[in-house]
């Protein structure tokens, strides 16, 4: 039997391609890293929100209301921004990966690696480890948004 049919068509992973058969591997990119900064944004949000609470406590509803809906369109907008940022960056990135090195590129990248510092080696393979695993949460988020579209 083959393996490649146990598969939902959703979940196969093109040949030589991060991405979803209907998602291009650009766009699971940044959805994927969208979600992951998401989460730090839609905290901070609510950490502010916290202490603007406290101090808006004798204020009218409405007031607190309104303050509470300007920090989830807060959260929206960051998180717009985030993927529209990941989105360019991959457009970018894939041309000068496109374009041929000259050797004097070469030694440079060569003499960056060198000369990381330990933040820098944590900070890389923390990208490394998360780019390896996007298309996993992007699925996982997707399963989410549908779970819960289906509850209303």
């Amino acid at each position: 039997m083959n393996s490649a049919l146990l598969i939902p068509l959703f979940l196969r992973i093109p040949a030589g391609q991060e991405g979803f058969g209907f998602l291009p591997a650009p766009v699971v990119h940044a959805l994927g890293w969208t979600v992951l900064h998401s989460l730090w944004q839609g905290a901070l949000a609510a950490l502010l929100l916290a202490f603007l609470l406290l101090a808006l406590q004798r204020q009218k509803a409405q007031v607190r209301y309104a303050a509470a809906v300007v920090a989830q369109l807060t959260v929206l907008v960051a998180a717009l921004t985030t993927f529209t940022l990941y989105l360019r960056w991959d457009a970018k990135t894939a041309v000068q990966i496109a374009a041929p090195q000259t050797m004097a590129q070469v030694q440079e990248t060569l003499s960056r690696a060198v000369a990381e510092t330990p933040w820098e080696t944590w900070q890389q393979q923390f990208t490394l480890y998360f780019d390896r695993h996007l298309p996993l949460i992007v699925t996982l988020w997707l399963v989410g948004v549908l779970v819960f579209s289906l509850r209303l």
